[in-house]
């Protein structure tokens, strides 16, 4: 998921038009790293719940939604430390807290790099002629002193151009870090939110073909589509040619379009999201109006009655990544401000809080196991007292 603000000077006006302060800083970053913190708990619950159930395990729809919940929860990780980022409005570099350095940062890592390499050279040079002039005449002893002095001035450059690489290679490592665990993860997200509606699809139209996409061998396909969604965005947001960075005067994140390959990457990103969007809305809408059709036969069958519980967490989950995906994704025509880049990185960090509060609602047999685990939890400490 990504948000695209541009270049910076428009990022810029966003941050010094919006009447962002210092308490706005602390109280929009604790918001993120309270809602993150909280998802991420109740998540821990339904994960738990799912695994230590072998019979819901065996589902193939459990399966997908734990894996869909293993992704939701990796998204909480960076949407936790962004929200450090807001309250510090820095990313623990003071450079690094404006975009146009992060933008510059791996164009200066080459010239420092390469200006380091040429002071070496030079030092080599300076440091091995004063011992061979010194020993001619007293009178180059002023140029000895010049080239001492200069040859100092080159090893404490080296040792400034050194530092400040290592301390930009850290932060773009940390940068990149979270990038990867951001929109790779929201694609798989997305991903499995399109096989999910078409389990649903299929149970309620055509269960013959259900078994046979969703049997034991087919499911690892479906696996390994899952996991090169996300590494192939992982790549490329790992390369030197694309990246997503977060922007705490902004409060969202943004592309670094001086890269070559970023806009490619968002482009893409915004296709398959939104090409998810229409598929799923397609498999859902004909499912419920094969519902509503077979309303009669489906109300006399328990089985499906508990098929059309799941199909019901499954639509509302699509409602609401079809909403976000539109709103994020055609931002240019809505109003460009602060507090609305801000309400869009907000839906996309509580979109991690949408499955768990569905399934505690609507799901009966996850609230029971819940239940369960967390007894299981607190009666060993019981029964040591």
């Amino acid at each position: 998921m990504d948000v695209t603000v541009g270049e910076y000077n428009v990022a810029k006006n966003i941050a010094s038009n919006g009447g962002r302060t210092l308490v706005t800083d602390i109280i929009v970053g604790s918001c993120m790293i309270l809602i993150s913190f909280a998802c991420t708990t109740a998540y821990s619950f339904v994960l738990a719940a799912i695994w230590r159930d072998d019979e819901l395990m065996r589902m193939p729809t459990y399966r997908f939604m734990f894996i869909l919940g293993i992704f939701d929860v990796l998204q909480c990780i960076p949407h936790f430390i962004t929200g450090i980022f807001t309250i510090c409005q820095s990313v623990f570099h003071p450079f690094l807290a404006k975009v146009q350095v992060i933008y510059d940062s791996k164009a200066l890592i080459f010239l420092y790099k390469n200006l380091a390499n040429i002071l070496c050279k030079a030092t080599a040079n300076l440091s091995s002629k004063p011992a061979k002039w010194s020993n001619e005449s007293m009178k180059n002893s002023a140029t000895d002193n010049c080239l001492f002095w200069h040859s100092a001035k080159a090893r404490k450059a080296i040792r400034t151009c050194q530092t400040t690489c290592a301390k930009y290679e850290r932060n773009i490592l940390l940068g990149t870090s979270l990038s990867i665990l951001g929109t790779p993860c929201y694609v798989a997200y997305c991903v499995i939110t399109v096989i999910l509606s078409l389990n649903r699809f299929l149970v309620v139209v055509s269960p013959k073909y259900n078994e046979t996409l969703f049997s034991a061998p087919v499911v690892y396909t479906w696996y390994i589509i899952i996991f090169l969604s996300w590494l192939a965005f992982a790549v490329l947001l790992s390369s030197p040619w694309a990246t997503l960075v977060y922007s705490p005067e902004n409060y969202s994140w943004t592309y670094d379009f001086n890269l070559p390959l970023s806009s490619s990457v968002q482009k893409s990103a915004m296709t398959l999201e939104l090409a998810c969007v229409a598929i799923f809305g397609f498999f859902y809408i004909y499912t419920l109006i094969v519902l509503y059709s077979t309303r009669k036969r489906f109300a006399t069958n328990s089985k499906i009655r508990s098929e059309l519980k799941i199909l019901v967490q499954c639509i509302v989950i699509a409602v609401y990544t079809a909403v976000m995906n539109i709103l994020w994704h055609q931002s240019q025509g809505l109003p460009s401000n602060l507090w609305f880049m801000m309400a869009l990185n907000f839906m996309w960090v509580l979109n991690s809080g949408v499955y768990p509060i569905i399934y505690f609602i609507v799901n009966r047999t996850i609230r029971s196991r819940i239940v369960s685990t967390s007894k299981t939890i607190v009666t060993p400490s019981r029964a040591q007292t």
